[in-house]
């Protein structure tokens, strides 16, 4: 929740950075606002750690099913690193008012995400962690659709 928090911050702070006609500021601002974020999760990471049992058992896992739960949560969680560098600048590039770029960029990344799943699935053999690990394939893609936007993009010249 502190991650989409930030992403909204992050919106707000590069809108009004080209308000005052200082893009040149944005990547500082940026790049503070990712900091942040991944100390965030880095301090979420002993949750995972420490307590998966009990975050299963919140909903009626049993210690077997906690068991299997174990990598795919192990995923997610470590994919957060990825995720809370990617929404950063997504959402800088929507405080930019490029909304249309920003419905660009989800929808390829999307669309690239499910046919990895899907194709994933197909695979003889395929499990559950395999199929999770699709999650940093989509950060993967969408990390760099966002981040080439934002070194060369047009967003400079936004009028916010």
């Amino acid at each position: 929740i502190p991650v989409f928090g930030l992403g909204d911050a992050t919106n707000s702070l590069v809108s009004n950075l080209l308000g005052q006609q200082r893009p040149g500021e944005v990547f500082i601002v940026l790049k503070r606002v990712i900091v942040i974020s991944l100390l965030i999760v880095l301090a979420v990471q002993p949750v995972y750690w420490l307590g998966y049992r009990q975050i299963f058992s919140l909903f009626g896992a049993t210690e077997q099913q906690a068991d299997m739960g174990k990598i795919p949560l192990l995923i997610v969680f470590t994919s957060l690193f990825l995720f809370s560098t990617v929404i950063m600048g997504f959402r800088a590039i929507a405080g930019t008012g490029k909304t249309a770029v920003c419905l660009w960029i989800e929808g390829i990344s999307v669309s690239l995400y499910i046919y990895c799943v899907w194709w994933l699935c197909q695979r003889d053999g395929a499990t559950l962690n395999t199929v999770w690990l699709a999650e940093y394939i989509y950060f993967g893609i969408f990390g760099i659709l966002v981040f080439t936007y934002l070194k060369f993009g047009k967003w400079q010249l936004s009028k916010v």
